[in-house]
C-alpha cells in the first residue's frame, strides 16, 4: 500500500504515537471493527480538531479528558460526571518530554494523538461524524454542568 500522507504542517511524523509505531489514519469506517454494544458509554464531544502539545513530567500523574467538555483541555475537570459513562484516561508520564495529546477524542491510542483528527476534519467537511456527541446532546450536558446537577 502507498505510504500515509504527511502530517499537517507543524506536526512531526508520528505525532504523539509511541516510539516505533506509526499513526493510524482512517477516512472510512473499518468494517472489521467490533460493533459498539448498546450499553456503551455515550460518545464524546470533540474538544477541538487538533492535538494539544504538552510538556509531561516524568512520574507525574495526569487525567486526560475523554468527554471533550472540560474547561481545562486537554486535562479533566470532572465534567464527565454529567455524561453517561465517559471516564478520563489516567496515566503516569514515563519520562519528561513534550507529547501531542488528542484533542478530537477519537484517537485509538488515547490519550496520545494518532492523527485521527485528520479524518475527523474530513468527515466534518464531507459527511457526518458518527463517533462524536451530537450538538444537541452536548448542549444538554453543558446545561447540566452549568446548573450543577449531577447525572
Amino acid at each position: 500500500p502507498p505510504p500515509p500522507p504527511p502530517p499537517p504542517s507543524g506536526l512531526p511524523a508520528g505525532a504523539g504515537a509511541p516510539p516505533g509505531t506509526a499513526p493510524r489514519l482512517s477516512f472510512s469506517s473499518d468494517p472489521s471493527a467490533p460493533a459498539e454494544p448498546e450499553n456503551a458509554a455515550e460518545k464524546p464531544a470533540i474538544g477541538r480538531k487538533f492535538p494539544y502539545r504538552v510538556a509531561l513530567e516524568e512520574g507525574k500523574r495526569y487525567s486526560w479528558c475523554a468527554c471533550g467538555l472540560t474547561k481545562k483541555e486537554p486535562f479533566c475537570d470532572g465534567s464527565h460526571k454529567h455524561t453517561q459513562g465517559i471516564k478520563p484516561v489516567r496515566f503516569v508520564a514515563e519520562r519528561s518530554e513534550k507529547r501531542f495529546l488528542c484533542g478530537c477524542k477519537q484517537s485509538s491510542n488515547k490519550p496520545f494523538c494518532d492523527l485521527t483528527h485528520v479524518s475527523v476534519i474530513a468527515k466534518g467537511l464531507f459527511g457526518k461524524n458518527e463517533h462524536s456527541m451530537t450538538d444537541s446532546r452536548r448542549a444538554e450536558v453543558e446545561a447540566s454542568i452549568a446548573s450543577g446537577a449531577k447525572k
